[in-house]
């Protein structure tokens, strides 16, 4: 990982106010971030983030699977980060945008 140096604020009005992205790590090298719903506020996610966070894009991986030639895909992100159920043999179930299960299970 390489060392990621942010400006400094010269007072508290700078720091919350100014042009400049300057954030307070604490002494773990940690900040917290957040992220709330533009329109009504509403928290969605806290974070503690180092220096490598702020700077560089998060990856995200998919995994693809073939599915039946009648089966209908949806691709769409998951606000609250659950998972799909896993039945009992491992095989993970696709969800449709309501959450019922759309695999036809033999």
């Amino acid at each position: 990982m390489s060392q990621t140096t942010f400006d400094t604020a010269a007072d508290r009005r700078a720091l919350e106010e100014g042009q400049r992205f300057s954030p307070r790590f604490d002494s773990a090298g940690l900040v917290t971030g957040i992220v709330t719903d533009a329109g009504d506020g509403t928290l969605l996610m806290v974070a503690h983030l180092n220096a490598e966070a702020l700077t560089r894009p998060w990856p995200a991986a998919f995994t693809y699977r073939r599915l039946p030639k009648d089966s209908t895909v949806y691709d769409y992100a998951c606000a609250e980060n659950n998972r799909n159920p896993v039945t009992s043999d491992g095989r993970t179930l696709t969800l449709d945008p309501s959450g019922q299960v759309i695999d036809k299970l033999e």
